[in-house]
């Protein structure tokens, strides 16, 4: 499991968040990036190509720049950072 200090790197996979409480410091990847429970939250920028929230908490002081589409459907956001959608619906 990644910890605080680590920067994952996902390339073009579909990554999937289920459960636990993870903090990491930053996430690459140009896939999509599903987050349907638990907690995941990151110190520093990271980006990714999609976004899709279904449930659990995406959060911490790090921006998230999402280049493709955004779509969040239940689930919360919290803490310092900011998330920038580039993509289009």
């Amino acid at each position: 499991m990644p910890g605080v200090a680590d920067d994952v790197l996902l390339g073009a996979f579909d990554t999937t968040f289920r459960s636990g409480t993870v903090g990491i410091h930053s996430f690459t990847g140009s896939g999509l990036l599903s987050v349907t429970g638990g907690q995941l939250t990151v110190s520093s920028a990271s980006t990714i190509g999609a976004l899709a929230m279904s449930n659990g908490s995406l959060g911490g002081s790090g921006n998230l720049t999402v280049s493709g589409a955004a779509n969040l459907n239940f689930g919360d956001m919290r803490g310092t950072g900011t998330t920038f959608c580039k993509g289009r619906p």
